[in-house]
């Protein structure tokens, strides 16, 4: 869910609250709040959410950097990347393509899995494999 969108909710809760004037004294009122309680619950909910995977994507990028600075040359920077990103979202394998402008094919340049290796036989194949354009 976007900002803009939980801004306007809230909007509306603090209209609705406003019509109460602090006073709950019929069913319908009783209502209107028990509904916007509800409401306002959904959207902290939301904004968790979103703020979760704020934090999550932060991390990410933090750890990418981290791999980048901390590798020497383009080779173990690749590898780095990937187990990286890997880890952080819990992903077993990661594959790095490359188009190879010489020979115009898409080609596996990086592979990174994890020590059980559940992607073996997936990265064995991909290692072997080449892309023309408009194949795949």
């Amino acid at each position: 869910m976007n900002i803009e969108k939980i801004h306007s909710q809230l909007e509306t809760l603090r209209a609705r609250a406003a019509g109460l004037n602090g006073d709950v004294g019929s069913a319908d009122d009783g209502h209107v709040l028990v509904e916007s309680l509800q409401e306002l619950s959904t959207i902290s909910e939301e904004l968790l959410n979103a703020n979760a995977e704020v934090e999550r994507r932060l991390s990410i990028q933090y750890a990418v950097m981290r791999a980048l600075a901390e590798s020497v040359g383009a080779s173990e920077a690749y590898t780095r990347v990937l187990q990286t990103i890997c880890e952080v979202i819990c992903g077993d394998l990661g594959v790095l393509w490359i188009y190879d402008r010489n020979t115009d094919l898409l080609k596996v340049e990086s592979i990174w899995q994890s020590a059980e290796k559940p992607g073996n036989a997936l990265a064995q194949v991909s290692s072997q494999l080449t892309l023309s354009p408009g194949v795949g």
